[in-house]
């Protein structure tokens, strides 16, 4: 049987590789890694931090970031609630982003620092959180903010009832994404994909083209917020089993975010 959506699969990748690598990524001038098993406490403690939050099926929930774990995290958390996630590309100006966040009726964004939060505060949209992956000692937060370690704290002390009833009720006909183009004819659009759209992919090309196997390792290198690099380099290699190596991780020094906020 076929998984009904990307949840699903990332369960049954879970289940048959727990303790596995399913992301490396270089800190300190060293590889530090999480096994799918804690990926995925940490991704369904992020879900109950959005439930928490107030955000259910059908919200936008935005990502400003360069690619790491914890946007895989934000992206499964949200999808497991029926929530939609808005990927946005971490190079964009305030004035960019501030179109795609009310073209899209995002609700909540998580941003990668200081950098990101600071474009998203300067934009004119109806966003209800926001929530830094890294967030600078010097920041002062303001009603409707967090830090992404805060999110996952509420999560494990307000566990969402029936969770996996909810997520596992999502088919493929759910909508999964919305990903505005690049707007170079005119406004970006926001283009709609479901949970099917990314599934039928990843099956054509596991049976069609390239076999990805358990033990193969992967590089993610282009942004996550690609079309591209959200299916040929995330979600494929998440369902098989395969560790990626992150590229664009960009972890900040120690000494400008809070030793609380690390996570791993």
């Amino acid at each position: 049987m076929k998984p009904n959506n990307l949840v699903e699969m990332l369960d049954r990748t879970v289940k048959k590789h727990p303790n596995k690598d399913a992301f490396m990524w270089k800190e300190g001038g060293a590889y530090k890694r999480i096994t799918y098993k804690d990926f995925w406490s940490r991704m369904m403690h992020a879900a109950a931090g959005f439930g928490y939050l107030g955000l259910k099926a059908n919200d936008k929930v935005a990502l400003l970031s360069n690619s790491n774990p914890m946007w895989g995290m934000t992206d499964f958390a949200s999808a497991s609630i029926g929530a939609v996630s808005v990927p946005i590309y971490p190079t964009l100006p305030s004035e960019q982003i501030n179109y795609i966040l009310n073209n899209a009726d995002v609700k909540a964004i998580v941003v990668e620092n200081e950098e990101q939060r600071q474009k998203v505060l300067n934009t004119h949209s109806n966003v209800e959180w926001i929530i830094t992956m890294y967030p600078d000692n010097q920041s002062s937060y303001d009603e409707g903010e967090l830090s992404f370690a805060q999110l996952l704290k509420y999560g494990k002390e307000h566990a969402l009832p029936k969770w996996e009833n909810q997520w596992r009720q999502i088919n493929r006909d759910h909508l999964s994404t919305i990903i505005h183009t690049s707007g170079t004819t005119g406004m970006p659009k926001g283009v709609m994909l479901t949970h099917g759209n990314f599934l039928a992919n990843i099956e054509g090309v596991q049976f069609w083209l390239i076999e990805l196997l358990p033990e193969d390792l992967s590089l993610s290198y282009l942004p996550l917020s690609h079309v591209f690099e959200r299916m040929a380099g995330h979600y494929m290699p998440l369902s098989v089993g395969t560790t990626m190596l992150m590229q664009k991780v960009l972890i900040p020094s120690k000494k400008t975010y809070k030793k609380s906020d690390q996570l791993f």
